[in-house]
């Protein structure tokens, strides 16, 4: 269920929690990978440039949002998983399958040529809790902008480790992001032609953030100090948290020296997902009852289509369940 003028976490995680996202950049350059030159990118030399996985997460989001617009407010790196913060129009509403279709189709196919491996990428669909008022909203925010802090990975976040909205929101910064078009490369002749170098064929694309729908109001000062500040404070307190458990957090070297096949050691703790994030009892009951009723409307239209009444209209913000084809043949 998807409604309008509302804003969702959404969070998706890597296959066996697998930690294919972790940090890979170069120091002097966070959308390099740590094996190039400093200077790949500089089209006046032949330093062959290779992506880091903060760049290509950051050009997935920035294609996918380009191809199918989107309130996105974040998209937080961690090590296998995913955080995005986004608010969907009325206009806006059937964007938001194919918009992370897109991006984690482009995550995928790098990832597996990044580590010569094949195979999911994601666990699975994404999960997706819609914020049912703006200080949730704000709250899940913050939560996804520090989630690296809370884990324990850096003492900070400034978006150089990890990709992360912060440099946009907190001090007005222009993220952008590249990718090689082999597709063009390869038109006009590849490898073939000598004078070819596949970095010529770089394009870029821009990753723009959204404002929370209730700071739309605001000055830009005001939204970027608010930024700040409560990024600021969450970091405080995950920080007193961390020395309370004997605790350091682990630095881009340590990162590095991870397995990207490796996952956790301690086992995923389950539990009972929230249907909604809400600051008040009475808002998370006026989300029950507008489930309730949802669900009353489609689980009868799904049934109806799935029966072959492909007419049959679906309440708004639903997608229509899969359909499988059935191919039969004659015995001989």
């Amino acid at each position: 269920m998807m409604e309008p003028d509302k804003t969702y976490e959404v969070v998706t995680g890597t296959v066996d929690r697998q930690f294919l996202f972790r940090p890979n950049s170069h120091p002097a350059n966070p959308l390099l990978h740590e094996s190039c030159h400093v200077d790949a990118l500089d089209p006046t030399n032949d330093h062959m440039p290779k992506p880091s996985i903060l760049n290509t997460l950051g050009f997935a989001f920035a294609r996918a949002l380009e191809r199918h617009p989107v309130q996105l407010h974040a998209a937080e790196q961690n090590i296998n998983h995913l955080h995005s913060n986004l608010t969907l129009s009325f206009e806006q509403l059937g964007n938001v399958s194919s918009f992370f279709r897109t991006a984690h189709s482009i995550i995928a196919r790098e990832v597996n040529r990044l580590y010569g491996r094949e195979g999911h990428v994601f666990a699975g669909r994404l999960r997706a809790t819609c914020c049912e008022d703006d200080d949730a909203a704000e709250d899940k925010l913050f939560y996804s902008i520090t989630n690296v802090i809370k884990d324990g990975l850096v003492d900070r976040q400034n978006g150089k480790v990890f990709l992360s909205s912060y440099p946009s929101l907190a001090k007005g910064e222009t993220l952008k992001f590249w990718k090689i078009d082999w597709r063009r490369f390869r038109k006009k002749g590849g490898f073939r032609v000598k004078s070819h170098r596949p970095k010529d064929y770089i394009i870029w694309r821009e990753l723009p953030f959204s404002w929370l729908p209730n700071y739309l109001n605001w000055s830009e000062s005001k939204r970027q100090t608010r930024i700040r500040k409560q990024v600021a404070e969450k970091t405080d307190e995950f920080a007193q948290e961390m020395k309370s458990k004997g605790r350091v957090p682990m630095g881009a070297a340590e990162l590095k020296k991870l397995d990207p096949r490796d996952r956790p050691k301690t086992p995923r703790k389950s539990g009972r997902q929230p249907l909604c994030h809400a600051s008040t009892q009475e808002a998370a009951d006026a989300f029950k009852d507008r489930r309730r009723d949802f669900l009353n409307d489609y689980i009868p239209a799904s049934a109806d289509f799935r029966n072959g009444d492909y007419q049959r209209e679906f309440p708004q913000g639903s997608y229509r369940p899969p359909l499988m084809a059935i191919c039969t043949g004659d015995s001989m």
